[in-house]
């Protein structure tokens, strides 16, 4: 499920509104986020964000699209190893082993994963959608594997309703 994109093929990607990619979240088994950065270092090249909500719903407060695109802030509900773990493999994230031991946080209008890396810090590879749109083609996908879809409909033989335009989505 694509949720934020920025640069190269990721400009496609619209950044979902909060309250539908709330949803989403919510309707996703695992609540793995992945954030691909094809001109970071190779460590962050494919980054997978997982949180440990006990209610699978993120906090009412928390923006989590606002906190990886522009600004990841530790925070009551964001506590890292606590909250959330950070991961380099997706099967890592899905088994919840290998999670990465280093993470910071706090700077205004920098987005993930600030300097945080698997074992010590790593700097430079963070995004920040608004402040610097070209720093890195950047994109951010929703784990829906497993998500329970609403069914298909019966075809008919009437014609299907328009699509939205892109300006109106």
């Amino acid at each position: 499920f694509p949720a934020a994109g920025q640069g190269g093929d990721f400009d496609a990607i619209a950044r979902v509104p909060a309250e539908r990619f709330r949803r989403a979240w919510e309707g996703s088994p695992r609540k793995i986020l992945r954030r691909r950065c094809a001109q970071c270092d190779p460590s962050h090249r494919d980054v997978f964000y997982r949180r440990f909500d006990a209610d699978g719903r993120l906090p009412p407060s928390f923006d989590l699209l606002d906190a990886v695109t522009d600004n990841w802030f530790d925070r009551p509900d964001n506590v890292f190893n606590v909250h959330f773990a950070l991961y380099s493999a997706y099967r890592d994230a899905r088994d919840d082993v290998r999670r990465w031991t280093y993470c910071t946080f706090n700077d205004p209008g920098v987005g993930f994963p600030r300097d945080c890396g698997p074992d010590g810090p790593s700097v430079g590879n963070w995004n920040a959608f608004r402040r610097e749109p070209d720093r890195f083609h950047v994109g951010f996908f929703l784990d829906l594997t497993g998500a329970t879809l609403p069914p298909t409909q019966v075809p008919s033989a009437a014609p299907a309703p328009p699509l939205p335009s892109p300006s109106s989505a």
